[in-house]
C-alpha cells in the first residue's frame, strides 16, 4: 500500500492500524525491494512524519490535571465567574461571520 496523497492524509488518521505503525515492516520511500510472500507496508515520507505526530499525540495525557485542579479549585471556592455577555458575543460573531 502506498500512501502518497496529502488530501488523504485525515483517512490515515482514522485507520487502525496506523496506532500500530511502530510493529510494522515500515520501509522507506525510494527502498521498495521484493518483499516475497511477506505483506509490508510502504509509506511516503509525508505519511511517515504524519503517523510520528499521531503517535506522539496518542501518547499525550487526554485530560490536563493542572487545568482541572485549577478550575475545581475555582469552583470550590465560588471565584469562577462565567461572563455571559462575553458567551453570547461570540456565538452570534461566528453566526454572522
Amino acid at each position: 500500500m502506498m500512501i502518497s496523497n496529502s488530501g488523504h492524509i485525515n483517512s490515515v488518521a482514522n485507520n487502525i492500524y496506523i496506532n500500530n505503525i511502530s510493529k510494522t515492516s515500515v520501509k522507506l520511500e525510494g527502498n521498495v525491494g521484493n518483499s516475497g510472500d511477506n505483506d509490508q507496508i510502504v509509506l511516503s515520507n509525508e505519511s511517515q512524519e504524519f503517523a510520528s505526530y499521531l503517535n506522539q499525540l496518542s501518547s499525550m495525557s487526554t485530560v490536563r490535571t493542572d487545568k482541572v485542579s485549577f478550575y475545581s479549585k475555582k469552583i470550590d471556592n465560588n471565584d469562577y465567574k462565567i461572563d455571559s455577555g462575553n458567551i453570547a458575543e461570540k456565538i452570534l460573531d461566528g453566526c454572522f461571520a
